[in-house]
């Protein structure tokens, strides 16, 4: 089960980082009036949000507390941040990286990781 849970918890932080990157795009986008663009941005965090959650109840019951927390928390933040470093180097506008903090907190709360 070991390497089971390992892939799974790899899978969970891949898609935590894809809500958050979505989240903060989102946010950019409206803040630039572009709202066709910021639907599908809401589109593609809450597949990915459903998507994490069915991730997280199969590494343990939601009840708990995930034992790895620090970790997927450091993890998560570091993924978010080089993706939106890139995003911001390719020319997108409206991006605050002061955001990535709070919101991958947020997430991992409503996750049931922290």
């Amino acid at each position: 089960m070991g390497q089971n849970r390992n892939k799974l918890i790899e899978l969970f932080i891949s898609n935590v980082s894809n809500v958050v990157i979505h989240r903060i795009l989102e946010k950019a986008v409206f803040g630039l009036n572009k709202n066709e663009l910021g639907e599908k941005y809401r589109k593609e965090l809450v597949n990915s949000f459903e998507i994490a959650r069915r991730y997280r109840e199969k590494i343990n019951p939601v009840g708990n507390i995930l034992p790895d927390k620090f970790y997927v928390r450091d993890k998560v933040i570091r993924k978010v941040r080089a993706e939106l470093g890139l995003r911001i180097s390719r020319g997108y506008e409206g991006i605050d990286l002061d955001l990535v903090d709070g919101e991958v907190e947020l997430v991992l709360g409503e996750m049931g990781v922290i």
